[in-house]
């Protein structure tokens, strides 16, 4: 698939500095509540002066022209986030919301991609899953700054080592 970028208004655009990249599942199989909740955090960062990348690898084009048609940045290209220049595009944090019921059968893939984010040293942020299934139960994730589990009843901490973890309905 080829990468479709679709740029913000120019009276919108940030310096680079200020720029975050979400990157999100969406589509038949795994439903649309991920995007809808980055697209709400999307346009609450905007309207704070960030600048807003969606990455999506591997969707349907027609996913990403909706997300375009509101303005952001996207990128649908087959490829990794540490493959598409977000360093160079100014982006310092990565926005992950990836914990669907599928998410677990690309997580090699996931941890690398990670992985080489921090290296790179970018921020990384997770929206994680809840319970034993989640991102920071499992005991190969590599750390991230912050993990957000915005769920009623959520049990705290697993095993990951991370920066900070947001557990509870508040977030």
């Amino acid at each position: 698939m080829s990468s479709r970028q679709t740029s913000m208004p120019s009276s919108e655009a940030l310096p680079p500095a200020a720029s975050v990249a979400v990157r999100v599942d969406a589509g038949p199989a795994i439903g649309f509540g991920h995007l809808a909740r980055t697209f709400v955090l999307a346009e609450a960062l905007r309207a704070r002066g960030v600048g807003v990348r969606f990455l999506l690898p591997g969707m349907r084009a027609e996913i990403g022209e909706l997300v375009g048609r509101s303005g952001f940045d996207v990128s649908v290209a087959d490829r990794s986030a540490p493959d598409l220049g977000l360093r160079d595009a100014g982006i310092g944090t990565v926005l992950y919301d990836l914990v669907h019921t599928r998410w677990r059968a690309d997580k090699d893939a996931l941890f690398a991609e990670i992985a080489a984010l921090a290296r790179a040293g970018m921020r990384i942020v997770f929206i994680d899953g809840y319970g034993e299934e989640s991102y920071r139960c499992q005991p190969d994730a590599p750390p991230v700054d912050v993990v957000v589990a915005p769920y009623v009843g959520e049990p705290g901490p697993c095993r990951i080592r991370t920066g900070r973890v947001l557990a509870g309905p508040r977030y």
